[in-house]
C-alpha cells in the first residue's frame, strides 16, 4: 500500500476499529513511521480537522523520527524545524492531551539532540515564547502546565533515548547546568499548593501537582540531581503534603529523593531532612483520628523508606546524645505505630505491612555491627523489637469469621502472615533468648486461655505460628527455653481444639526436627502428639509432614519409640479418608522406622503393608479394564512402594555418633540382606504385568520407573540378582512410552554396572543396545541407511515432538562416554549415528537439549583420542559439526545459548586443531554463510581469533558472542554495547 496521507488515515482508522487486522496494520504503520516520508506526513496529519487518533499518529511519527533519525535532518534546517515544532506545541497547548504529550516528547528529543551546539539555551527560549503568548511576564495557567509538561518529559526522554556514551555524558552535563533554572520554577509552582488562609484554586493545585511530578522526574531518570541541590524544596513538599490531594505525589517525590544513589554522601543533610519529615507527626495523628489510613500510609511509607535506605546512618546517630538520637528513636516508635495499626489486614487497614523491610534491614545492620555497638543497640532497640513481637502476634491472628473476605483478601492475608513469619525470624536473630522467653510466656497463657474457653483459639494459633517461624534459626545448643515450650504442647486441647490450632501445632513440632535430633530425649513429648494427629483426616497432612521431617532428622533418636511409630503408621494406612499424598508420606515414615528395627519385625511389617499393595496391583492388572479410577490407584500404589524403597535402607546415617552407627550398619549388612530385596521379590512378578497392561500410559510408566530407580538406588550392586527382570521392565516401558524417566533409570542401571564382567556385562550391553535402538527410532533417526560420512536420515517432525527424550538420551550417552566409552564402542549401533544425534541436538532451540548436545559432543571429542573407533567418527563428521556450530552462532540458535557452542569449538581446538583449521576455512568460505550480514574479512578475522584460543574458555565465549551479534545485525545496538568487544 502506497504511503499517502489518505492511506495512512484509513489505516489508523481501521486499526482502532477492526481488531482482526490490527497486527498486520501495526507492522505497516510502524514501518511508515520509520520511513523518510514520515518527515512530511507527520506534519500533514497534525490537522485539527482530522480525527484525534490520526493527529496522535502524526505527532508520534514526528517524535520517533526526531528521537531515532535526527541525523536525517540537514544542519541548516535545524532552526526552521525548531520553530515549526514549537509552533505546533503552542497550537496544541489546550489539547488534545495525548497529542500534546507526544509533541512535548518530540520537542524534548530535539532539545537533547541539539544542546549545546545547535541550541544553547532551550529553556530560556521556550519560556520567552510562553511569555510572548501570555502577553505578560507572568505565564497563564495553561502555559505553566505546558512548560511543566516539557520539563517533566525531558528527563524521561533522556533516559529512554539511545545515545552514544560520550554524547550521553555531554547531555547530562547540560541538563545539570539547567537545574539552577529549573528548580526555582518548580519551587514557585509547588508553593502554590500550600494551604493558607485563602482557599487554593483548582488551577494552582493542578500546577503544584504537575510541579511535584516534574521534580520526581528530574530525580528518577538519571539526570543526576540529588539531595544537595534539592534541599530547599523539602519544606515546600512537606507543606503541600498536608493537602490531601497532593499528599501522595509530594511524599513520593521525597521518597525518590531519599532513595537517590548519592544521598548517602550527605549524612548531615539527611539527618536534617529526617527532622523535617518528623514534623509530619502531628498531621499523621490527625489522619489516624479522622480514619484516613490511606493518607497515613503515605507518610508511614516515606519514613520507612528513609529507614530502609539509611539504616546504618540511623545506627551511627544513636551513638551520640542529642536531637539526632531522639529523632531516630522517634522514627522507631512511629514504625511500631505503623506495624500495630488497629484493624484486620487487608480489609480494615493497609499500613501494618509497610515497615517490614525497615525492621529487617535495621536488625541486619545491628547484627553485623561490632560486639560493643551491639550491646548499645540492644539497650536502645531491644524494647522496640520486643514490642514488635507482641504486635506481630496480634496482627497475625486469624479472623474467626471470614464470611466477608474475598478469595483475593484471603490470599493477601496468607502472604501477609508469611511476611510476619519472616519478620519474627529476624526479630529472633536480634533478641534470641529474650524473645523465646516472651513466646514461652505467651504460649503458657494462651494454652490456659484456650482450655478454659475453646473459642479463644486465635491467640494460641498465632503464638504457635511465631514459634514455627523462629524454629529454623534456633541453634541446637543455644536456647534452653525450647524444652519448656515443647512441654506445653502436651496441654494444647487437640481433641476439642480448632483445626487451625491443631495443624499449626503439628507443623511447629515438625519445624523443630533439627533441634530434636540434637536433643532426642524430648521426642517423648512430641511423637505421641503427632501420632494422635494421624487419626484425624484434618490433621493428617500436617502430622505426616512433621513425622517425615522428624524421622528424617532424628532416625537414630526415634529407636525407643520405633514400635509405637510403626503401629501408628500402619494403622493410619488402613484408614479410608487419607489422601494419596499422605499415604505416600506415611510410606516414607514407615521406611525410616523399619530401617532401625530387627529383621523379623521388618519382614512382618512388609507382609502387612507391601503384600496388600502388590496383591492390589495384581488384581487391577488382571481383572480391571483400564479406566481413570484404576489409573489413580495404580499410580498411588506404585509411588507408595517407590517411596518405601527409598527410605528402607539399613545403611542409616547418624548424627555425632556416625562412626558407631556405620559399624553397626556394616555388621547388620554382613548378616542380613537389604529388606528392599524382599519387596523386589514380591513386586517384580507383577510389575511386568503392569507394564504390559498399562505401559503405554506416560504417568504410570513414569511411576514404574520411579519404583525401579529407588529399588536400584537402595540396593546398588545387590540388585544384580534380578537385573534381567529390571532391565526387561525398563526396556518395555521405553518401547511403550519413551520418555525422560525411562532414560534416567537406564542411565542409573548402566552406570552402576558399567564395570561388570561376564554375564552381567553382556546383559548391560544388550540393555544399552535396546535403549539406543528404541530412542533412535522414537527421535526419527534412521540408522539403517547411512551416507559415506556415516550420517543417518532424520525425520524432523518426529524429532521436534521428542525433544525431551533427545535431551535425556544425550545426557545418558554423555555419562557413558565419561565413565566407560567401551560400552558404546561395543554396542550394536554405529557410533556415527550417535555422534550425529549430538549434531542434531545443536539444531534444537530448547536450552536443555542444546546444552546436553554440547556436553555429549565435548566428551565424545575429548575421549576420542584414546579410542581409535571414535577418531574416525569425528574426522568423518567434523565438517558437518563445524558447519552446524557456525549456523547456531549465525542466528539459528537463540542468543542466550550461543556461548555453549564455544565448549565444542574449544574441544576441537585442543584435539583436532589441524582438522578444525580446514573445516573452519571450508565453511566460512561459503558465500552468505553463516549470515549475509558479515563480510569475508570479518569471517576471516573470527576464524583467526577462534583458532588462537586453546585454553581460555571465557575469552572464546566472548569471541563467539561478538561474532553472533555481527551475524544477527545487532552490532552497535544497546544490547551490543553491554557486551565487551573482543574482535578488533
Amino acid at each position: 500500500m502506497e504511503l499517502t496521507v489518505e492511506n495512512l488515515e484509513k489505516a489508523v482508522s481501521h486499526f482502532y476499529q477492526n481488531s482482526a487486522t490490527q497486527s498486520q496494520l501495526n507492522l505497516w504503520l510502524t514501518a511508515a513511521q520509520s520511513s523518510a516520508q514520515a518527515w512530511t506526513f507527520g506534519w500533514q496529519l497534525l490537522d485539527q480537522s482530522k480525527p484525534v487518533e490520526v493527529q496522535y499518529f502524526g505527532a508520534s511519527s514526528l517524535q520517533i523520527k526526531i528521537s531515532r533519525f535526527w541525523h536525517e535532518i540537514p544542519a541548516d534546517n535545524y532552526a526552521l524545524f525548531r520553530e515549526k515544532l514549537i509552533d505546533a506545541v503552542m497550537f496544541y497547548a489546550n489539547g488534545p492531551k495525548i497529542v500534546l504529550t507526544r509533541l512535548c516528547l518530540a520537542l524534548s528529543s530535539m532539545i537533547l539532540h541539539s544542546i549545546p551546539d545547535q541550541w544553547a539555551s532551550p529553556l530560556n527560549d521556550f519560556i520567552s515564547v510562553l511569555q510572548q503568548a501570555s502577553g505578560e511576564r507572568t505565564l497563564q495557567s495553561h502555559h505553566v502546565t505546558l512548560l511543566l509538561e516539557i520539563l517533566t518529559v525531558l528527563p524521561e526522554e533522556f533516559q529512554n533515548m539511545k545515545l552514544a556514551h560520550d554524547r550521553k555524558i555531554s547531555v547530562r552535563r547540560e541538563l545539570l547546568k539547567a537545574v539552577k533554572d529549573v528548580l526555582p520554577i518548580l519551587r514557585e509552582v509547588i508553593c502554590r499548593g500550600i494551604s493558607r488562609e485563602a482557599q487554593i484554586s483548582p488551577e494552582d493545585e493542578a500546577a503544584a501537582l504537575a510541579g511535584i511530578k516534574c521534580f520526581s522526574s528530574w530525580i528518577q531518570h538519571g539526570v543526576g540531581i540529588g539531595l544537595e541541590e534539592s534541599l530547599h524544596l523539602v519544606e515546600p513538599l512537606l507543606a503541600v503534603a498536608r493537602n490531601a490531594n497532593l499528599t501522595e505525589a509530594s511524599l513520593d517525590a521525597l521518597t525518590h529523593l531519599l532513595n537517590h544513589p548519592e544521598a548517602h554522601r550527605y549524612p548531615n543533610l539527611l539527618m536534617d531532612m529526617l527532622n523535617k519529615l518528623l514534623s509530619l507527626k502531628d498531621h499523621l495523628q490527625l489522619l489516624r483520628r479522622e480514619g484516613d489510613l490511606e493518607g497515613a500510609a503515605h507518610i508511614y511509607a516515606t519514613l520507612a523508606a528513609f529507614g530502609e535506605s539509611h539504616s546504618r546512618l540511623l545506627l551511627d546517630a544513636v551513638l551520640e546524645d542529642g536531637l539526632k538520637k531522639e529523632n531516630v528513636l522517634q522514627l522507631t516508635q512511629i514504625m511500631l505505630e505503623s506495624t500495630g495499626t488497629p484493624g484486620r489486614y487487608p480489609l480494615d487497614e493497609n499500613c501494618s505491612h509497610l515497615a517490614f523491610s525497615f525492621w529487617y534491614i535495621l536488625q541486619d545492620d545491628i547484627c553485623t555491627s561490632s560486639v560493643e555497638k551491639q550491646k548499645i543497640y540492644e539497650s536502645l532497640f531491644g524494647p522496640a523489637y520486643l514490642a514488635l513481637v507482641d504486635i506481630l502476634l496480634t496482627k497475625s491472628m486469624i479472623t474467626v469469621d471470614q464470611s466477608d473476605w474475598s478469595p483475593d483478601d484471603k490470599e493477601t492475608f496468607r502472604c501477609y502472615r508469611q511476611d510476619i513469619s519472616d519478620t519474627l525470624a529476624y526479630c529472633y536473630k536480634f533478641l534470641r533468648s529474650t524473645m523465646m522467653d516472651r513466646l514461652a510466656s505467651h504460649l503458657a497463657s494462651t494454652v490456659s486461655q484456650c482450655n478454659q474457653n475453646p473459642s479463644e483459639w486465635p491467640p494460641l494459633e498465632a503464638c504457635l505460628h511465631a514459634l514455627k517461624a523462629v524454629a529454623e534459626n534456633i541453634e541446637t545448643e543455644a536456647d534452653l527455653l525450647v524444652p519448656q515450650i515443647l512441654s506445653l504442647f502436651g496441654n494444647i486441647p487437640y481433641g476439642s481444639g480448632h483445626r487451625y490450632v491443631v495443624n499449626t501445632a503439628l507443623e511447629t513440632l515438625g519445624a523443630y526436627a533439627e533441634w530434636l535430633s540434637a536433643h532426642p530425649t524430648y521426642l517423648g513429648h512430641v511423637l505421641p502428639i503427632l501420632l494422635f494427629g494421624l487419626n484425624s483426616s484434618d490433621a493428617a497432612p500436617a502430622a505426616t509432614l512433621a513425622l517425615k521431617d522428624i524421622t528424617r532428622d532424628c532416625q537414630i533418636g526415634i529407636r525407643p519409640y520405633a514400635e509405637a511409630l510403626l503401629q501408628g503408621a500402619e494403622q493410619a494406612l488402613r484408614l479410608d479418608d487419607l489422601k494419596d499424598s499422605e499415604k505416600i508420606r506415611l510410606m516414607y515414615i514407615l521406611g525410616k522406622v523399619l530401617s532401625i528395627l530387627p529383621l523379623d519385625m521388618i519382614v512382618a511389617s512388609l507382609n502387612r503393608v507391601v503384600g496388600p499393595c502388590v496383591e492390589e496391583l495384581r488384581t487391577l492388572c488382571t481383572t480391571r479394564e483400564p479406566d481413570a479410577l484404576t489409573k489413580v490407584v495404580l499410580i498411588t500404589r506404585l509411588k507408595m512402594i517407590a517411596t518405601l524403597c527409598t527410605t528402607l535402607d539399613l545403611r542409616i546415617s547418624g548424627g555425632d555418633d556416625s562412626e558407631a552407627d556405620e559399624s553397626v550398619t556394616r555388621q547388620a549388612l554382613a548378616i542380613q540382606q537389604q529388606p528392599v530385596l524382599l519387596i523386589a521379590q514380591q513386586l517384580l512378578p507383577f510389575l511386568k504385568g503392569v507394564v504390559d497392561h498399562w505401559g503405554a500410559d506416560e504417568q504410570i510408566s513414569e511411576s514404574i520407573c520411579l519404583v525401579v530407580k529407588h529399588t536400584v538406588s537402595t540396593l546398588m550392586e545387590e540388585s544384580l540378582s534380578f537385573l534381567p527382570e529390571l532391565a526387561a521392565v525398563i526396556v518395555q516401558c521405553h518401547r511403550l512410552s519413551p520418555q525422560a524417566a525411562t532414560l534416567d533409570v537406564a542411565k542409573l542401571i548402566i552406570l552402576i554396572f558399567s564395570q561388570a564382567s561376564g554375564d552381567a556385562q553382556q546383559l548391560i550391553r544388550a540393555f544399552l543396545s535396546e535403549i539406543i535402538g528404541t530412542t533412535l527410532q522414537v527421535c526419527g533417526v534412521d540408522y539403517s541407511t547411512l551416507t559415506l560420512d556415516g550420517v543417518p536420515s532424520v525425520d524432523v517432525n518426529r524429532l521436534a515432538d521428542n525433544n525431551e527424550v533427545l535431551g535425556s538420551f544425550l545426557g545418558l550417552l554423555t555419562q557413558i562416554i565419561k565413565k566407560n566409552p567401551k560400552l558404546l564402542i561395543g554396542s550394536s549401533y554405529p557410533l556415527s549415528s550417535l555422534f550425529y544425534c549430538g549434531i542434531v541436538g545443536l539444531t534444537r532451540p530448547e536450552s536443555p537439549v542444546l546444552k546436553a548436545a554440547t556436553q555429549f559432543l565435548v566428551h565424545f571429542i575429548t575421549q576420542s583420542r584414546e579410542n581409535p573407533e571414535l577418531v574416525s567418527v569425528v574426522q568423518n563428521q567434523g565438517q558437518l559439526l563445524v558447519a552446524q556450530l557456525l549456523s547456531c552462532i549465525g542466528g539459528e540458535s537463540p542468543r542466550a545459548l550461543v556461548e555453549h557452542t564455544a565448549d565444542v569449538i574449544l574441544a576441537l581446538n585442543k584435539k583436532y586443531f589441524d582438522s578444525l583449521c580446514r573445516w573452519m576455512s571450508t565453511s566460512l568460505g561459503r558465500e552468505r554463510f553463516p549470515s549475509p550480514l558479515v563480510s569475508q574479512s570479518q569471517k576471516e578475522n573470527f576464524c583467526r581469533s577462534i583458532l588462537k584460543e586453546k585454553s581460555n574458555k571465557r575469552r572464546l565465549q566472548d569471541i563467539v558472542r561478538e561474532f553472533s551479534l555481527l551475524c544477527r545485525g545487532l552490532e552497535g545496538t544497546e544490547y551490543s554495547e553491554q557486551t565487551s568487544r573482543i574482535l578488533p
